[in-house]
């Protein structure tokens, strides 16, 4: 999840302070797109915990990645519409709005994940997976 936020922050950023141009939008959609491939990767790499409630963590995962691979694509149609400066606008609008969609979506699903936990029995899976465990040592998560 950090290096999610990481990486979206740095491409956002980029666009801020390289201008903006049709090939900027291209970068930042790319950049963006990456990270959430990652981050997709990461979490389908969990599997269904062993737990009772697993199917409803996997379920909710599941349905995360789907938004994701959603919201991407809402977001390399909108730069690859962008060839004016009206639509390069527009782009960096719809850029903007996806991000805050995307980041909602995420936050949704991590807190619906705590909420299937009333034993802590997700949470010991999610610490015992080898793919958790990766994505932990990058550092405590942000949400």
């Amino acid at each position: 999840m950090n290096t999610w936020t990481s990486a979206i922050k740095s491409s956002t950023d980029s666009l801020t302070s390289g201008g903006l141009s049709k090939d900027s939008l291209q970068s930042t959609a790319d950049d963006i797109k990456s990270a959430s491939e990652s981050l997709e990767s990461d979490l389908k790499d969990l599997g269904k915990p062993n737990t009772s409630a697993g199917q409803q963590a996997k379920d909710s995962v599941d349905q995360l990645s789907s938004d994701l691979t959603t919201e991407t694509d809402s977001i390399k149609a909108a730069v690859d519409g962008a060839s004016s400066v009206r639509g390069i606008a527009g782009a960096v609008t719809t850029i903007n709005t996806t991000l805050v969609t995307m980041g909602t979506q995420l936050v949704s699903t991590f807190k619906g994940l705590e909420g299937l936990d009333a034993k802590g029995a997700l949470q010991t899976a999610f610490q015992q997976s080898s793919a958790c465990q990766q994505l932990s040592s990058a550092g405590p998560s942000s949400t």
